[in-house]
């Protein structure tokens, strides 16, 4: 019987990070919770330049900064215990693996929030693989990556996953340590909680009609310095270009245009680099549900604009093509083609404002939510199942 549930994480873990991982459901449902947090081990440039923003306290977190003291913890888990592993599965986290294999407890592997990683005709790794050296530039890191992960996790002597969190069709993409004994637990996108939370939430007016811009604090955000991702334009040079983007919206479409500030961006202590236009943080979601149109690069936040059913444009430039290739691929599974912002091109702003059905729909259910899975809370879903005993 599965006592305490043991949620891995390798980024630092936040308060947004406590209410996505369903800690409060999980007590509800009487496990005993923790987060281990290792992200100073696996991601130690998080913690560099001190802009990480101290992790969010609660009695179940433990943060580890040495490497032997996490394996030998993780060893030592037991039958009553289960393991979600929230992580990747890559050569710099095998480790982890070799301890959850050694350990008498069952692990789970997450997932349900897979993004189209290449285009719409096909999402399989192999193919990722072959288009690698089309990504400008790759660093060593992830060449090691997607090379381990192309080799059978059974030659490393790891056990496979007992349960697959799954979330739309194409998450079976990523590779992990799986085989036919491991069971297949269908959920959804964790962003489709919120989505469940806000319809039934009345809808307040705004002022203007709004164009919102799904903020990824694009040059300083810590997951680029982390994935090595070099050849992105600094801050002077792309949020000139976004603004030039944005007086068009609002000259054009009559449109005021509002920034839903990414999670992770921290513009309290940097220049005003929209010009003074309302940037929020925390209101992603209500903000697209407001919205008359909605701008992004890649963001996650693209289920919002899918469940929805919103006019979406997909911003690029010469550089952001060259670095970010999903931004096309992602563009093209909505129907549109991206919008270069350092170009005087026309927009066919009839075209840009509709939206396709058809491309929702078959998103929707690649990506965010199949018919297989219950209209509830994420975690309520694995915890059902868990209660049944693994």
């Amino acid at each position: 019987m599965i006592k305490r549930i043991i949620l891995l994480v390798e980024s630092p873990f936040s308060s947004r990070d406590y209410e996505r991982f369903g800690i409060e459901t999980l007590k509800r449902n009487d496990f005993s919770v923790e987060v281990w947090d290792i992200s100073r081990i696996l991601r130690p440039k998080f913690y560099t330049d001190g802009s990480c923003p101290k992790p969010y306290e609660f009695k179940g977190l433990v943060l580890f900064s040495e490497r032997k003291k996490a394996y030998r913890m993780i060893l030592g888990l037991g039958g009553t215990d289960f393991v979600v592993n929230l992580g990747s599965y890559g050569f710099n986290s095998l480790w982890v693996y070799r301890a959850l294999t050694r350990s008498g407890s069952e692990y789970a592997v997450h997932m349900s929030n897979f993004l189209p990683i290449i285009g719409p005709e096909q999402t399989e790794i192999s193919a990722y693989f072959r288009k690698l050296k089309k990504i400008f530039p790759p660093s060593p890191a992830h060449v090691m990556n997607v090379l381990f992960s192309r080799l059978p996790s059974k030659w490393f002597g790891i056990k496979p996953a007992k349960l697959m969190l799954a979330g739309g069709e194409k998450c079976f993409a990523y590779r992990f340590p799986r085989d036919k004994s491991t069971e297949t637990l269908w959920t959804h996108a964790m962003d489709y909680d919120l989505y469940l939370a806000e319809r039934k939430r009345s809808v307040s007016e705004v002022e203007r009609p709004i164009a919102v811009f799904l903020d990824e604090y694009l040059p300083m955000h810590p997951d680029r310095l982390y994935d090595g991702v070099k050849g992105l334009p600094t801050p002077d040079e792309y949020y000139p270009m976004l603004d030039r983007f944005f007086r068009r919206v609002e000259e054009e479409l009559k449109l005021e245009v509002v920034i839903a500030a990414s999670p992770r961006s921290n513009y309290e202590k940097k220049p005003d680099y929209f010009n003074g236009r309302k940037c929020v943080k925390g209101e992603t979601l209500s903000l697209v549900r407001k919205s008359h149109l909605v701008m992004v690069h890649d963001s996650s936040s693209l289920t919002f604009v899918n469940l929805f059913n919103k006019p979406v444009v997909f911003l690029t430039s010469r550089v952001l093509e060259r670095t970010h290739p999903p931004i096309k691929r992602l563009a093209n599974w909505f129907g549109k083609e991206p919008i270069f912002i350092d170009s005087d091109e026309t927009i066919d702003w009839e075209f840009e404002m509709s939206v396709s059905d058809r491309n929702y729909d078959e998103y929707k259910k690649y990506f965010i939510k199949t018919e297989h899975s219950d209209d509830l809370p994420f975690w309520q879903i694995v915890a059902d199942r868990l209660k049944e005993g693994i």
